[in-house]
């Protein structure tokens, strides 16, 4: 989308975040804040109670504005590799944290504590995820033919060999496919191509946005309202509400965006 912004917008983003800042050390000497120690450790309890090996990918000396309750802690589209914190009681508390996986018998095997163990990577099933080689290339396929509307689940996704001939387009992992909506009809055993899916709009033109700031180990939230939409990963335009100014950030999270300077 961009890649060049002037001085002027970098002056204008950096402005909006010494405000944002500013505004939060005042409000209740910054209202509570959370540590990412804290943080780690809800995180950790809920991986614990789900019995999943993993490690979250939070700075432990970062800070976060509290919540007065224990956070709401899910998988984003059923799967655990990222998370999404939500506080209950505040609609604008909005968190995406991801889990590097890691394998419990390396860490059993390694002849330390789980404390001095090095987190290990858990390695990939052949029966599910791809093995992307010059001679064996694998994609994302459907077990059943789905039509238009509809949504793929979990249980839908299997991974076929291709050709060299069909490696544009695809998927070669099926996390991305979990939750999406079919834009056209796909059969059952093809390669399911990006054309064939609805475009997944984390943000939508003229919608509520969160513009998140993370500036000397203060974490910031103000609002805005996005002036186009935008998928995981896109670079769009997004009006601050307090300041009234146009600023370029990334999408990041459903509804949320990191600005760019």
């Amino acid at each position: 989308m961009i890649s060049i912004f002037s001085a002027v917008n970098r002056a204008t983003i950096l402005t909006a975040l010494s405000a944002a800042c500013l505004l939060a050390s005042t409000s209740s000497h910054a209202s509570q804040m959370m540590t990412g120690v804290e943080l780690l450790d809800q995180i950790n309890t809920t991986l614990e109670k789900q019995s999943i090996n993993g490690e979250p990918l939070v700075n432990p000396e970062q800070n976060f504005i509290a919540c007065e309750e224990h956070l709401n802690i899910a998988p984003l589209f059923q799967s655990w590799k990222t998370l999404k914190l939500t506080c209950p009681s505040n609609d604008q508390w909005r968190l995406l944290v991801r889990v590097k996986m890691i394998s419990a018998d390396k860490i059993s095997s390694s002849g330390s504590s789980s404390q001095d163990a090095i987190p290990v990577p858990k390695p990939k099933p052949a029966s599910h995820k791809p093995q992307q080689t010059h001679h064996h290339l694998q994609a994302v396929a459907l077990s059943r033919s789905l039509a238009k509307g509809e949504v793929i689940i979990a249980s839908d996704v299997i991974m076929i060999p291709i050709t060299k001939q069909q490696n544009t387009g695809i998927f070669i992992d099926p996390d991305d496919l979990i939750g999406r909506r079919v834009k056209t009809a796909i059969h059952t055993n093809k390669p399911v191509y990006s054309h064939q899916l609805e475009p997944f709009y984390m943000v939508e033109q003229k919608k509520p946005v969160t513009i998140a700031f993370s500036h000397q180990g203060i974490y910031v939230e103000v609002a805005g309202v996005s002036l186009e939409n935008g998928q995981f990963g896109e670079i769009i335009k997004v009006e601050n509400l307090s300041s009234g100014k146009t600023v370029f950030g990334k999408v990041i999270a459903n509804r949320k965006i990191s600005p760019i300077h």
